[in-house]
């Protein structure tokens, strides 16, 4: 491909070119041309620029035509010397370009040629650009290939003031040294014995480097072993300021002090000091290591920035648009009119789904800012790994079961809950739990009467979302009111005649603190609760299932597809009790013990990881998300799982299907087993499978994910799903079950 200049040149002059009868200036290129200048007007030696070079720049300069599809980077190169020599600004702009763009990999391999060449110019800038990034980029890859000290004094500038450079800055300081001892052959590298003129030579020599050194992120033994004996190169004053810093652990730096090198970092909100602190907590760094006294900051990571709040908006759906799928992300927050800092680390992804995350090293955190520096820091780690993180399309980046929360009544309007409730971690990190008040006051008429309404949060612990809202009165008064009763002093009155005072108070324990025990309780009082929860629009306490809000005893669950009430159902079908109604009784069998042997989000899809994992336990039951459905699918192995290519015999097995709706799984299938000997399909390929085709997860190869998932009804005696054609999976869960 030829490139065409005509921006800068007129006309097209390259007929004059190829015209050779009349010339009045010849330009000898070569080291020893042989030519006659009789009768030129003007003669000019080029003896840098070699021949061939020269006819390509000739091309460009009579007709603006630059062909280098048949050159290679070498020559190219040449080309680009000639031109900053002819003083060709365009095509030296041009040439640049190109090499950078499409010749990388070569100026990388070739680096000290390139460097060499580029630093040789004042015009070859973006070059010269290029070689000081690769050098701060890999700075052991150069200094192991190239000679350190014949670096020219601009790249040795040029290098020092960036602040992405990947070394320890006690390794810069070393080879500043090392540069400028190379300068004064003459000078002794012993500073004990070189005398205050030899210093006064080097410190003349590093002039322009020494104020680019940054003496703050030295360590304490750095500090002392390899700088203070070269403090007569340093002014008196900043030498002081960095003695008194080393010395007193509470000193902060003189005020035109050079940060550390940290690659990227972009905060409003914290320092280096607190990013060397969470880097610290990540690698999980003993905090009574050398780094706490020796103020060497340790920065391994680049921070890159996804959201800034004052920025971006403090909605929920901003936070999960830039910020999910996006691994090991740290949240810093600043708390309006104090002196705080909260935050927390999520070592996985964030994501919409009403689920909790799950994770042994995300932590949370808080400090406080005073006076300039960062103080009283307080880690707090995970110790409920199941509800490390807090999930939904309303939460910003939020931890815990309330350790950390960041809620919005919906997507697209500002948090309007904020607050700390020490639960899932190990300490609290705020003295006060609420940062933004929790509730919310509203008014509505409900039955002709005027009653004061108030949302508040409620933890509910066994259900997938961490916190469910609901509607709770301020002021009700129930049964036995008569005209006698004086109101004085109430704002909001209501009669609610239908509800028992003892129904009531089982109401209250609900709406105050999430908890509804019905042990004691016998069925008419449970239907009498259910009424006044009708009554008083508490949906929730209608649509979840009770057992939801206090676990039965005895009974080990941990599930993200399905609820206590199709354990109870699976396991009344395991031992063959009767269910005229799939959800009709409320009362939990406490018979097995679930034990989750693989999920699909945590351990993968393929047949290898479900063999791994679920061969030879027996007595397993599987549940099956279809993806994009409200439908659950699933069955039951009496038997053991293995790879042998056959089928697995037995009378007990059976799948089944769900429709999971407001809050409620409906429209159940059981589907036992008709043809035994071919109840179970075994196989290398195969994840836990059924029938001969009645539910089958199959992968092309072991390791590859599940590709052909699909359901036909033909060894078991109903069809569980309406569609046979193939279908995805959102998640799958084994369970192992066992006999209390």
């Amino acid at each position: 491909m030829s490139t065409q200049f005509f921006s800068n040149l007129s006309r097209n002059y390259i007929e004059i070119l190829k015209d050779s009868e009349y010339y009045d200036v010849t330009i000898e290129v070569g080291e020893d041309p042989n030519n006659n200048n009789d009768g030129v007007l003007s003669h000019t030696k080029l003896p840098n620029i070699l021949p061939e070079t020269f006819q390509i720049v000739l091309k460009y300069i009579y007709g603006g035509i630059l062909s280098l599809d048949e050159e290679n980077t070498p020559d190219i190169l040449k080309v680009l010397v000639a031109a900053d020599e002819l003083i060709l600004h365009e095509l030296v702009d041009y040439l640049q370009t190109y090499l950078i763009e499409n010749k990388a990999d070569w100026l990388e391999k070739h680096f000290e040629l390139i460097h060499r060449t580029s630093f040789q110019s004042n015009n070859l800038l973006e070059l010269q650009k290029f070689c000081t990034e690769f050098m701060a980029k890999s700075p052991d890859k150069i200094f192991e290939s190239l000679d350190f000290t014949s670096l020219p004094e601009k790249s040795l500038v040029s290098l020092l003031k960036r602040d992405d450079l990947r070394m320890k800055e006690i390794e810069v300081w070393e080879h500043v040294l090392k540069w400028g001892l190379a300068q004064n052959p003459t000078l002794t590298p012993d500073p004990v014995t070189c005398t205050d003129d030899d210093f006064k030579t080097m410190e003349n020599s590093l002039q322009y480097c020494l104020p680019l050194i940054r003496f703050y992120s030295l360590s304490s033994k750095d500090f002392l072993g390899k700088v203070r004996p070269y403090k007569k190169l340093l002014k008196h004053q900043l030498y002081e300021d960095l003695l008194g810093y080393y010395l007193d652990l509470e000193s902060k730096p003189s005020n035109n002090f050079l940060p550390p090198r940290n690659g990227k970092f972009d905060s409003k909100i914290v320092n280096l000091n607190i990013i060397s602190q969470i880097s610290k907590w990540i690698d999980k760094v003993d905090s009574n290591s050398k780094f706490v006294h020796t103020r060497e900051l340790y920065l391994p990571y680049e921070l890159k920035l996804l959201l800034r709040g004052s920025r971006d908006g403090f909605t929920p759906n901003k936070f999960h648009s830039l910020c999910d799928d996006k691994p090991k992300t740290v949240t810093f927050i600043k708390v309006k009119g104090t002196d705080e800092i909260l935050g927390g680390y999520n070592p996985i992804i964030w994501e919409t789904s009403n689920n909790w995350g799950e994770t042994k090293d995300s932590f949370v955190f808080s400090f406080k800012y005073k006076n300039g520096l960062f103080k009283d820091g307080i880690l707090s780690n995970v110790k409920e790994i199941n509800r490390a993180l807090c999930y939904g399309q309303s939460f910003g980046p939020s931890f815990g079961n309330g350790d950390l929360i960041l809620f919005g009544d919906n997507n697209t309007g500002d948090y309007n809950e904020i607050y700390c409730e020490q639960e899932s971690y190990e300490k609290k990190i705020r003295d006060a739990e609420e940062l933004h008040p929790p509730v919310k006051i509203i008014c509505v008429t409900l039955y002709n009467h005027f009653i004061i309404y108030i949302w508040r949060r409620s933890k509910c612990k066994n259900i997938p979302s961490a916190y469910e809202y609901f509607m709770s009165p301020i002021s009700i008064f129930t049964t036995s009111f008569d005209k006698k009763n004086n109101n004085d002093g109430v704002l909001s009155y209501t009669k609610l005649p239908n509800i028992l005072p003892g129904i009531f108070q089982i109401v209250l324990k609900y709406i105050y603190g999430g908890i509804l025990s019905l042990d004691e309780e016998n069925t008419s009082d449970i239907l009498k609760v259910l009424i006044a929860a009708d009554e008083l629009i508490l949906h929730n306490f209608e649509s979840e299932p009770i057992n939801n809000f206090l676990s039965p005893r005895n009974v080990k669950f941990d599930s993200k597809i399905i609820n206590l009430n199709i354990i109870s159902l699976i396991s009344k079908w395991v031992d063959k009790v009767e269910v005229k109604s799939g959800f009709a009784c409320r009362n939990c069998r406490k018979e097995y013990e679930f034990k989750l042997l693989l999920r699909g989000r945590r351990d993968g899809f393929t047949p290898d990881k479900f063999h791994s994992l679920c061969d030879n336990k027996p007595k397993t039951v599987t549940f099956i998300k279809v993806k994009g459905t409200n439908e659950i699918l699933g069955g039951y192995n009496p038997l053991i799982w293995e790879t042998s290519k056959s089928y697995g015999e037995t009378k007990d097995s059976f799948i089944f299907s769900f429709k999971y709706k407001n809050g409620l799984f409906k429209d159940g299938i059981l589907s036992n087993v008709k043809g035994i000997n071919c109840a179970l399909c075994d196989g290398q390929s195969y994840g836990p499978s059924f029938g001969n085709g009645d539910l089958i997860l199959y992968g092309v190869n072991q390791t590859s994910d599940y590709n052909r998932i699909y359901c036909k009804q033909i060894s078991y005696e109903k069809k569980i799903r309406d569609a046979e054609d193939k279908f995805l999976i959102d998640d799958y869960e084994v369970f192992q079950i066992i006999k209390l």
